[in-house]
């Protein structure tokens, strides 16, 4: 299993060597994005956001944010990237990495603010949602809704 140390320095090491870049890392079949970049690739591409837990060296959970994609979906991925001119590092082990880079039209800053917001807000409603789902037949749960419906004006 892969420990949260490892996580954390991989992402310290390549931003402090690409800032302002997305990294894909290969793992399997998958490309995974940990951390803002998560926020970030969610946002753009609408994938499923998690909060994944990973141990410690001392055995505690921490979580992460963690989204991904199959590895054929990769040439999809990076020409919305190019397309959008957000820099993202690639990286496969024990091969070099893929580096894209804009320079100043490099638009990562700009849209990973949009992101974070969204991603945030969309946690929250993926959170209320299933809390809705768990209530879906129960007595209350009708008056709750039509509550609902009237506060954003479908009543």
């Amino acid at each position: 299993m892969i420990k949260y140390e490892y996580i954390r320095d991989m992402e310290t090491e390549y931003h402090q060597k690409y800032p302002n870049s997305i990294l894909l890392v290969l793992s399997g079949n998958f490309y995974n994005v940990y951390g803002k970049d998560a926020y970030l690739l969610s946002y753009l591409f609408r994938f499923k956001l998690t909060k994944k837990g990973y141990k410690t060296d001392k055995e505690e959970e921490v979580y992460v944010p963690k989204t991904g994609f199959p590895r054929n979906a990769l040439d999809k991925v990076l020409l919305e990237l190019e397309n959008k001119k957000v820099n993202y590092v690639i990286k496969v082990k024990e091969k070099k990495d893929i580096v894209q880079d804009f320079k100043k039209r490099n638009t990562y800053s700009k849209r990973y603010i949009a992101s974070e917001k969204y991603c945030i807000d969309k946690m929250k409603l993926d959170a209320i949602m299933e809390q809705c789902d768990a209530l879906c037949g129960k007595k209350d749960f009708s008056h709750m809704l039509h509550s609902i419906q009237e506060w954003i004006g479908q009543g």
